[in-house]
């Protein structure tokens, strides 16, 4: 018979792992479909792609200020200096936020169930689990998306950034 303390540590893992991987899944796969383009040459192939009315509709429909295809390519043309920066800094921000911080952070909590601590890491493990089978249903194991999506994080901040400027 399982004792309370393992089901215990169990419900606690699968609590702190849900506080701790609900958003850090995502990134992970943001991490994983980039990895490949880290390099300034392959993300500027990478960037250099996303001029497209596929990229046009997928930034369009988060940002009205974008109202054709033209002042997409204006603005992908004009961020295409300092995308490379930007993107660097968001890909290391998110590397250094999943290792450095989420995984401690989740895995930490272990040592108080000092003889149960793979029923807590089982917790974990579930929640986990569940969420990048959450994320492959969703959106699937498409780089296009995760790439898009890091192509519409360097326009807006771009454009973020150039609104303080110009204000």
């Amino acid at each position: 018979m399982i004792e309370i303390m393992s089901i215990v540590a169990l419900l606690v893992g699968i609590l702190f792992g849900f506080w701790c991987f609900r958003e850090a899944v995502s990134w992970l796969f943001v991490i994983l479909h980039t990895s490949a383009f880290s390099t300034k040459e392959g993300f500027y192939n990478l960037y250099d792609m996303a001029d497209d009315e596929v990229s046009f509709k997928f930034y369009g429909d988060h940002n009205k200020d974008i109202r054709n295809y033209a002042d997409y390519l204006k603005v992908h043309a004009a961020a295409r200096p300092s995308a490379y920066k930007t993107f660097r800094k968001t890909y290391d921000a998110l590397t250094k936020s999943i290792f450095t911080r989420t995984l401690p952070i989740a895995l930490a909590p272990a040592i108080l169930f000092w003889s149960n601590w793979y029923f807590y890491l089982a917790g974990v493990a579930i929640m986990l689990i569940g969420f990048v089978a959450y994320e492959l249903s969703k959106h699937g194991f498409r780089p296009g998306f995760y790439q898009r999506l890091v192509v519409y994080t360097v326009l807006n901040t771009y454009s973020k950034d150039k609104a303080k400027v110009d204000l």
